[in-house]
């Protein structure tokens, strides 16, 4: 709910956010939320794969990248406000934190692990998230977390390692293995830094702002090698799945970067914003099942009987962990006020 307030005189805009921890329309709502996300990253990780196999190197990838997406929530941010793009100094070094560690370095630890393995392995491995989010939340915020919770993250990696095994198509090598694991750690942090800055900030400002530090940081380390240009000339065969069409490479890198990249960004912001970093990583784990199974329909990567019941377990546990908040606390569905800084 939209808002207007007065602060000193001043009308300042804020957002009414009414948190439903325990509804079931809010249960519901959050699950689909996180589908269509985890529906917007999947794709977004096989269109990559394609534009990579193609010939384009996953440097270059992410560089093109994190220019297009920067520009894009620049522009998107600035029509639907200016003001949001305003923060204060004292919020620069947090900012700069969750874009570098946590949208950068995902970002391209996640592409050079793509490069090395299978999708639905680096998925995996980057999905220990969740669990040092959870444990993040309780040792460190001394949070209070359901044990049907911990439950729901063991269950997803059981059913995650299932769906880890070689029969998932390519080759496995210990570099690309690291950097599914440095991917998970720092997605671990976007979550964290992302519910602390989203506090009191909008997702258009979180997002925003993060994106200009990790693109800048990310632009910065990769300058002295050249950008080949030419290589997003040619056109890209879309697999068959797809349509079989053929794309010119710079419009496909365009694609994933505005929709895989800046918006599924925004939609895991307003989600982490609505129910907090634990439970949200638990229902990320959408992700990999997403990922697994787009990996098989489009890009005819190999799926086990095994594999098949290691994606329906996690899907399980992800059900189990969101059991508890179906029950319906009246009493805990308080509005909370979230002012803006615009």
């Amino acid at each position: 709910m939209l808002s207007i307030q007065c602060a000193e005189g001043r009308p300042a805009l804020a957002i009414t956010s009414r948190r439903r921890g325990n509804s079931v329309r809010t249960t519901i709502f959050s699950v689909g939320l996180f589908a269509f996300w985890a529906a917007l990253c999947s794709l977004n990780a096989v269109l990559m794969k394609v534009v990579m196999d193609s010939g384009l190197s996953a440097t270059a990838l992410a560089t093109m990248r994190a220019w297009i997406v920067t520009a894009v929530l620049l522009a998107v941010t600035g029509l639907v406000n200016r003001k949001l793009l305003a923060v204060r100094k004292a919020d620069l070094l947090g900012l700069a934190a969750y874009g570098v560690v946590g949208l950068g370095l995902t970002s391209a630890t996640y592409v050079w692990a793509i490069s090395e393995i299978p999708i639905g392995v680096a998925l995996v491995l980057q999905y220990l998230a969740p669990v040092i989010v959870t444990l993040w939340a309780r040792i460190v915020w001394k949070r209070r977390i359901h044990r049907i919770t911990w439950l729901g993250n063991a269950i997803c990696l059981a059913g995650l390692a299932l769906t880890a095994e070689p029969g998932l198509g390519g080759r496995l090598t210990i570099g690309g293995i690291c950097l599914a694991l440095v991917s998970g750690l720092c997605f671990a942090a976007s979550f964290l830094f992302a519910e602390s800055g989203l506090r009191a900030r909008h997702p258009l400002t979180q997002v925003t702002w993060g994106y200009v530090f990790g693109s800048a940081a990310w632009i910065v380390l990769t300058s002295s090698r050249p950008m080949p240009w030419h290589a997003f000339a040619p056109e890209v065969r879309l697999p068959s799945a797809l349509g079989a069409e053929r794309m010119p490479t710079w419009l496909l890198v365009a694609v994933i970067a505005t929709l895989g990249s800046a918006g599924a960004s925004l939609v895991l912001a307003y989600g982490v914003r609505l129910i907090g970093a634990p439970r949200a990583g638990v229902l990320g784990m959408l992700e990999p099942v997403a990922g697994i199974s787009i990996g098989w329909a489009v890009l005819g990567q190999t799926l086990s009987p095994l594999q098949l019941v290691g994606a329906g377990v996690a899907l399980f546990g992800v059900v189990a962990a969101e059991l508890p908040h179906l029950r319906i606390n009246r009493a805990a569905d308080a509005t909370q006020e979230l002012p803006l800084r615009v």
